[in-house]
């Protein structure tokens, strides 16, 4: 099989590189070609490189060592460092394609209108179904050892569930779903996604009230959307109710109090409401406090009906 795939992939990079170029379309770098031809060998590779070119994508070089695969849903357009190598870029570009899909589902300019406690899930969501779908795209490179072609290893609790998952044989699904559970279980990786939701607040918080967008932080966010984003044809693929369960809530005392800060801030500024929405988000303790004092309650009532007997 490994023989197979190595001589696919080879013969795959072959008629790609001989391919004549075509004088209506701008000469596509090496390393992006490479990236391309690298993700036809894993299953969500192909779904990436299919939505790529669903979406009429312009992958762009660039030089730079701050962005993998900057992603401008709008204007069709991906800028790809090529400061990586080419295994790399492919990994990015499997996250990058599945931003397209969120934007589909969930266009970023639409976060500034949800009230901050369905941003923070959203965008939670989104975060979790990129880092779960390069984790298996890097797995899949990482497993085959190409000569010239192997991945850096990302220390995601996502990549190291994908590890376990594969190594039991789990189906593609069920992968993605445990890769994304072990985001949602993984403190450090919910800390840096609320973080990033902070500063897509103060961003487009501003901007909004530049362009004198009515209201900010205010709408519910549609109950299937999280489901829609972690999903693949057309099909969630989490368990039903998992975004409603206490774990997928859970979030730092600090970034709670700076989301609030800012809805308060930005409402005061647009003269409507403040959004508490937030508020009600748990921290993991709390949620413990609070689960070993309904124990006690209900331990106490059943000793006071045992004793009325």
């Amino acid at each position: 099989i490994f023989l197979l795939k190595w001589s696919n992939s080879m013969s795959f990079l072959s008629s790609l590189f001989s391919r004549k170029k075509k004088t209506a379309e701008p000469e596509i770098h090496p390393y992006i070609k490479s990236a391309l031809a690298l993700m036809h060998l894993s299953e969500v590779g192909a779904e990436a490189a299919a939505s790529l070119e669903k979406h009429h994508i312009k992958l762009s070089a660039e030089d730079s060592g701050t962005v993998r695969a900057a992603v401008n849903p709008a204007e069709r357009y991906i800028a790809v460092s090529i400061r990586q190598n080419p295994a790399d870029i492919a990994v990015a570009l499997v996250g990058a394609a599945r931003r397209l899909e969120h934007a589909d589902v969930c266009p970023m300019p639409g976060l500034v209108k949800m009230k901050c406690a369905d941003g923070v899930k959203c965008m939670r969501a989104m975060e979790a179904d990129v880092q779960a779908h390069e984790a298996l795209m890097c797995y899949t490179l990482q497993s085959m050892k190409l000569p010239g072609f192997e991945p850096s290893v990302p220390g995601t609790m996502a990549f190291h569930s994908v590890l376990i998952a594969s190594a039991f044989g789990k189906s593609k699904e069920q992968t993605l779903a445990n890769a994304v559970t072990a985001f949602y279980n993984c403190d450090q990786s919910l800390e840096a996604c609320d973080n990033k939701y902070v500063s897509y607040m103060t961003r487009q918080g501003k901007q909004a009230l530049l362009s004198s967008k009515a209201k900010i932080f205010s709408d519910d966010m549609a109950a299937d959307t999280c489901e829609k984003i972690c999903s693949t044809g057309g099909q969630s693929y989490m368990a039903p109710g998992f975004f409603e369960r206490p774990p997928s809530k859970f979030i730092a005392s600090a970034a709670r109090e700076r989301i609030s800060s800012l809805a308060c801030q930005f409402a005061l500024a647009a003269h409507q409401p403040a959004d508490e929405s937030v508020l009600s988000m748990k921290t993991r303790q709390e949620a413990f406090n609070a689960a070993k004092e309904a124990e006690k309650r209900a331990a106490l009532l059943k000793k006071l009906t045992q004793q009325k007997r």
